[in-house]
């Protein structure tokens, strides 16, 4: 007589649920991960492929302040309590005709240096 094999998981349920701004998606299904690096990589596939999808045609769509767009994933585990939150946050300024020009000289690959906070 064969027994069955007992094999001891450590895969643990969580719900993904994702706030784009304008709209909450309330995780009913889930998502099985075998630790909190899989809940991570899960939280970064999903808010990417979301900003992918979502940021790059909202100009398209006239959203209103498709400049100003941020996606937060909220994770819950099965006793429906947050876990992990991410954001991902969008952020684009527009410099009227009025800005001087960069005057700095170019870098070693005929580009502009990277100046933070003009």
């Amino acid at each position: 007589m064969l027994l069955p094999l007992m094999v001891e998981s450590n895969v643990t349920h969580y719900f993904f649920d994702i706030d784009d701004g304008q709209h909450m998606f309330r995780d009913e299904i889930g998502n099985e991960c075998s630790d909190l690096h899989a809940v991570r990589a899960e939280v970064a596939r999903t808010l990417t492929a979301m900003a992918r999808d979502n940021i790059a045609v909202a100009p398209l769509a006239n959203a209103r302040n498709s400049d100003q767009q941020t996606i937060v994933a909220f994770v819950r585990n099965t006793s429906n309590r947050i876990v992990y939150t991410a954001t991902m946050s969008f952020i684009g300024l527009w410099h009227d005709e009025g800005m001087p020009p960069v005057t700095e000289p170019l870098n070693q690959d005929g580009h502009p240096p990277l100046i933070w906070g003009r």
